[in-house]
């Protein structure tokens, strides 16, 4: 009822869509995409993975990563260019960097004409509760100055507060004059936390 997957990635990736900035007649720059950016991510991830069973089903997934390259948005170098600023010439983390993940899920079912027991309770069947809980490091951030040169040098340096959110779902199925009809309520950031984004 139980498996382990364990997983590493890495990927090149080459071609990212810039901007690019051309002197078009008079002198007028004229700013075009162009296939020139480059970033890398790589990765662990480790999966621990329950097969239904007894009612019960889930998986519990953690993720290290690290996400580098030299521009997280195609208008980068454009900004770059309005500063006269050159393009970076070592790789920085990019804005989806998230080193760390944890991602907690969790099914508790009854299929239908088998009703759990609780406490030598006999519960209602078919019906299915689910839970998606998801803890995340914070992602990067460059800290705010009114020096452009100083943003440049400091981009993406900072690290944002870790993310966490809960949602829940709650399905009932019933028979009614020969049709399923199916009840359902979803819950999202069951516990309302304030997450910086």
């Amino acid at each position: 009822d139980w498996a382990i997957d364990i997983k590493s990635y890495a990927k090149d990736i080459s071609q990212q869509i810039q901007t690019t900035e051309l002197r078009a007649n008079l002198g007028l720059p004229v700013f075009l995409y162009d296939n020139k950016g480059y970033a890398r991510a790589r990765g662990l991830e480790f999966e621990l993975i329950k097969r239904y069973a007894n009612f019960v089903s889930g998986k519990l997934n953690y993720t290290v990563q690290w996400a580098n390259g030299y521009s997280s948005s195609a208008f980068d170098d454009y900004v770059r260019s309005l500063n006269d600023f050159p393009n970076p010439i070592r790789e920085r983390p990019l804005d989806w960097d998230v080193r760390h993940q944890i991602i907690f899920q969790m099914s508790l079912a009854s299929p239908e004409n088998i009703a759990p027991e609780l406490f030598g309770l006999r519960l209602p069947d078919n019906w299915n509760i689910s839970i998606l809980s998801r803890f995340a490091s914070g992602q990067p951030y460059t800290p705010f100055t009114l020096d452009p040169a100083v943003a440049q040098k400091t981009e993406n340096s900072g690290i944002a507060p870790f993310t966490n959110t809960t949602d829940l779902k709650i399905l009932k199925t019933l028979k009614l004059w020969g049709t399923n009809l199916g009840l359902f309520a979803d819950i999202f950031n069951l516990f309302d936390q304030k997450n910086v984004q």
